[in-house]
């Protein structure tokens, strides 16, 4: 009566002459017992290819694995923010590697809840020439000004030319800062 009817709990409690607590009483048992269940659908559910999927979480022994189908409608920087909102902690220290997909996914990271206690960690310095396509530090930002994280910068090439000068640049107090986050 009250899902497939679409009747309230109040004319429910009038038809069968019972009590209004009786109803929401009798809802939640059947849900308890399972009678009543519910199945959430989302237009992303449709943008993964759950058998590819489930290939690479046996096959390379992950956790979890998302591919996302090549399909006009579906955006894969949206799925893999959803995914990610329900993944992501919300105090701690996350790690961010570097890249194009990394940075476009990170324009979609507003749909996630807020993570104000989050530390994001800048993994790689600066990539060089590679920097004026999309500057290490501009991911970082955009990540956690999207969920309002605390952002970490690595402020040091990615590569350095000597054993010497990566010690040195260890005992540079930002750069502690940046791995100790």
């Amino acid at each position: 009566m009250y899902y497939i009817l679409g009747l309230t709990q109040k004319e429910i409690a009038e038809q069968l002459d019972i009590g209004r607590s009786s109803v929401v009483r009798f809802l939640q048992e059947a849900r308890e017992e399972g009678i009543v269940q519910f199945h959430i659908q989302s237009k992303t559910d449709h943008a993964r290819k759950s058998d590819l999927e489930a290939k690479l979480v046996m096959q390379y022994k992950l956790k979890d694995a998302v591919v996302v189908k090549r399909h006009q409608g579906y955006s894969f920087e949206t799925t893999i923010a959803n995914d990610l909102n329900s993944i992501l902690p919300f105090q701690g220290s996350v790690g961010l590697s570097w890249g194009r997909t990394m940075y476009s996914v990170g324009q979609f990271m507003h749909l996630c809840e807020p993570r104000p206690q989050l530390k994001l960690v800048q993994l790689c310095g600066s990539a060089g020439t590679k920097e004026n396509e999309i500057p290490a530090s501009a991911l970082i930002q955009t990540w956690a000004y999207a969920i309002d994280a605390k952002p970490f910068f690595l402020p040091a090439p990615m590569i350095v030319e000597s054993k010497e000068i990566r010690d040195i640049l260890l005992k540079d107090e930002t750069i502690k800062n940046s791995y100790q986050g």
